[in-house]
This record gives structure tokens, sequence and C-alpha cells, in this order.
């Protein structure tokens, strides 16, 4: 049989990016637009100059897309990365990586400071409740709230996808895994773009 596979490319950042922007649509985020466009370029030539290879710069980019943070500390999850103090401060240093994790503070700056988002306890895209601190656990920091706002929104472009699939298409998707759906029907669509709530 017949499948057709699509993986969405650079998802936490088009997701985030586009949450941002529908709370502020004058956000200034040329880079992240861009990463998103052309991310393997990107990675590419911060690995060339970084001297590391680009699968490297693509586990800098998901860490940061997930919240992480370039810190100089052995355990942070980009930091472990690189095994030099020489790479990491080629990376941090690097021109276009320097304009992409800007613009990610921005956008995530932007998404905390949102009413809906603000307090510790709100409802997200698909109904579910966040609560920042369940009894017997610890509060969830504002990298883990980024991380619950994204999931939940990606938990919710999956159900629309899913939705549109059975409804126009008549069909059940074979195969839905993170960011990766494949379904019997080719879309006739370029790129997939969902409004969400």
């Amino acid at each position: 049989f017949r499948s057709y596979k699509y993986d969405f490319q650079a998802h936490s950042f088009a997701v985030m990016a586009s949450i941002a922007r529908s709370i502020n649509p004058t956000i200034k985020i040329a880079a992240v637009e861009d990463y998103i466009r052309y991310r393997n370029a990107y990675r590419e030539r911060i690995a060339r100059e970084v001297g590391v290879n680009p699968e490297t710069i693509k586990r800098v980019f998901t860490s940061l897309g997930f919240g992480g943070r370039p810190v100089r500390n052995p355990y942070n999850s980009i930091r472990r990365l690189f095994y030099t103090d020489a790479k990491y401060d080629a990376l941090v240093n690097q021109r276009d990586f320097q304009h992409i994790t800007q613009d990610m503070n921005k956008i995530n700056q932007t998404i905390l400071e949102y009413d809906k988002f603000a307090g510790d306890t709100f409802e997200g895209f698909s109904g579910h409740q966040y609560v920042a601190q369940r009894a017997g656990e610890r509060k969830r920091n504002n990298n883990q709230k980024l991380a619950w706002i994204y999931q939940n929104a990606e938990a919710t472009i999956t159900q629309e996808l899913i939705r549109v699939v059975r409804e126009q298409m008549a069909q059940e998707p074979l195969l839905v895994v993170h960011d990766l759906h494949v379904i019997y029907v080719q879309l006739f669509v370029q790129y997939l773009f969902l409004v969400l709530p």
C-alpha cells in the first residue's frame, strides 16, 4: 500500500513562534522565522563555524526549542553536547546562534507574560488544566511551564490533523508520533496552518 509521511520540521520553533505571534502580531523574530525556513543551512553554517557536526547543532536547537538555555554548566543540556569550553564558547559567540536565542527569549517572554498563561493554573489549548504545583511536588519553573504549553499545543495540532483526515478524507492515520504523521492520502497543501484558540 502507498502512504504519505508528514514530518513537521523545526516544529517546536514554529509552534512557539506562532503562539507568540498570535499574542503580539508585531513581535520581531526574523531570526527564528528564517531558521524555521532554512534550518539545514543554518545548522550547517553554525556547525562549520563552531567546528562540530550538524547533528550536534540539531540537538542544540532541539534543546532550545524545548526551553533549554545555553548556560556554562557541565550539566546543562546544551553545554553537555560540547566536550570543550572552546567549542561551547564558539557556539554562544556565533552570530546566527545569538540572534536565534535572542528571538527565542522574546518568544518565551511574550508567552509567559500573556494573561492566559500568567498564573499557576490555567486551561491549555486542548482544555487540559495546567497546575504549577501539585501536592507533594516541587513547583514547576518557567521552562517547564513553556514545555507544557508547547506539548499541549502540539497535542491540539495533532488532534486537529487527525480530525481533518478522518472527517474530510474519510481516512484513519496510520501512525502519529510527536511531529510525524503517516496517512494513506496525500494532502494537497504545502504548509498546514492551524490557528490555536
